[in-house]
């Protein structure tokens, strides 16, 4: 909920927790983005990360709904997630070959013919 509607609560637990992990994660990705990338991108980079990760933790229970029992129990493990979101995030950062060039070739006719 603090997150959600932060107080002044919300902005000591930022600066107490999340900020240096922030800045952990801003030094990862100083170290594999392109030197000239401003700090807002890096940031915004760094933001979709951690989105991805919370959430799985914050609509757990959504998933739940989506995904069934034997398909999370094989897929959804905190390891399984954290190599999913790290390959996701490369590939986005064109870093890593993506999901789409692991697909067979299609050839489709012209729509239009």
């Amino acid at each position: 909920r603090e997150i959600l509607q932060p107080t002044g609560a919300c902005q000591q637990l930022v600066e107490r927790h999340f900020r240096a992990r922030l800045d952990q994660l801003l030094g990862i990705l100083d170290e594999i983005l392109p030197a000239e990338t401003p700090l807002h991108r890096r940031q915004q980079v760094a933001f979709s990360i951690v989105g991805q990760a919370l959430y799985y933790r914050v609509a757990g229970g959504v998933v739940e709904f989506l995904v069934d029992e034997e398909e999370r129990q094989a897929h959804y493990h905190v390891d399984q997630l954290a190599e999913h979101i790290g390959e996701f995030t490369l590939a986005a950062l064109g870093l890593r070959p993506g999901l789409a060039s692991q697909r067979p070739e299609v050839t489709h006719e012209p729509l239009d013919g």
